[in-house]
């Protein structure tokens, strides 16, 4: 999702599963973008000619002018008469301040979701908005404000590397580095991963290196030295134990392994003091207001002006909401960024 602006909710609408749906499905069109969220027992997504199925939460992210087609399937003479077949909330808006851009047009996608949290943010938006008494300025600002946190949050849901886009479907290397997000922990065959791309090996690699920066092996092997980090900072497992959760043989190869994407053996990487990034606006105002001060984060100029952040800290790197990801990766690795980047 490259925009330039800013969205701006322009209305919502919740729908509730009907006798009439199970036959004809449920279709939805707007001229506005939309920011979809559906909990459901079991349904058939269309968009653009694209099906996916979905058990479960999704969020869906539908340009304008796009069409959503819902249809059930044939579950419902096999479930209670009580239970919900589906529940689903749409936030239309518009993007203020976009810039024009040569780029493609902008693609459907859909993350599904493992827990609630981010259809509790939707309905409790929903309620206030349904709840408005008048339409003054002190009753939509929170409302913007509460959709922004929102939006936010579905927007790193959606840029996840298993998220599905409904109208350009993986090439070879996507599809290679999307299993390789999925399955680390696997011992991944060469053969295996050729078959996946539906390339030659040279063609493999050679697009691989060019896509990346890296070769097919150290693509992987950062993949799970990053997992083992995560691990080693948040339990006391031995490294035998997660050298086996990221597919390593022993804790002596991934020992090396470690030391050859980091410098540092495993033992001397938790001696070493770990710095502290933020990429959300709520966790940084936590932190300073308890007085950490992160090396990188994403602030505003209230922040900064409240907490004197670039006038205190020389090496306080500040982000912000339109910063691009390209640019907020290089300033945590410019920053030496170690384990703790918060979300």
């Amino acid at each position: 999702m490259k925009h330039s602006g800013l969205p701006v909710l322009k209305n919502m609408s919740m729908y509730a599963y009907t006798e009439a749906w199970h036959t004809e499905g449920f279709h939805y069109y707007r001229d506005a973008y939309s920011l979809l969220f559906i909990r459901a027992r079991s349904v058939i997504l269309t968009i653009n000619n694209h099906t996916h199925r979905l058990e479960g939460i999704g969020c869906v992210y539908l340009p304008s002018h796009t069409s959503l087609h819902i249809q059930f399937e044939d579950l419902i003479d096999k479930l209670p008469s009580s239970t919900e077949q589906l529940r689903f909330y749409a936030c239309n808006y518009d993007w203020i301040g976009e810039e024009s851009s040569t780029d493609s047009p902008f693609m459907p996608m859909l993350a599904k979701l493992t827990h609630s949290v981010l259809l509790d943010q939707v309905s409790s938006l929903f309620d206030s908005y349904e709840n408005r008494l008048y339409n003054s300025l002190s009753q939509r600002l929170p409302l913007q404000a509460q959709f922004l946190s929102l939006f936010a949050d579905a927007c790193w849901a959606l840029e996840q590397p298993d998220c599905l886009s409904f109208t350009q479907p993986l090439d070879g290397i996507d599809q290679v580095i999307s299993y390789v997000h999925k399955h680390y922990e696997r011992k991944i065959k060469r053969n295996d991963v050729v078959r996946l791309s539906g390339l030659s090996l040279r063609q493999l690699t050679l697009s691989f290196k060019q896509r990346t920066g890296s070769t097919f092996t150290e693509y992987l092997n950062r993949i799970r030295i990053d997992k083992v980090k995560t691990i080693l900072l948040q339990s006391r497992q031995s490294l035998n134990e997660v050298a086996r959760q990221v597919g390593y043989a022993d804790e002596f190869y991934l020992s090396r392994k470690f030391k050859q994407v980091t410098g540092m053996s495993p033992t001397i990487y938790l001696r070493k003091p770990h710095t502290i990034a933020s990429l959300d606006h709520a966790y940084t105002l936590d932190l300073l207001s308890l007085g950490v001060n992160p090396c990188a984060a994403i602030t505003d100029t209230w922040m900064n002006d409240h907490f004197q952040l670039l006038h205190d800290s020389r090496s306080f790197q500040p982000l912000y909401w339109e910063t691009e990801h390209a640019r907020r990766l290089q300033v945590l690795q410019a920053s030496s960024l170690i384990s703790f980047c918060i979300r």
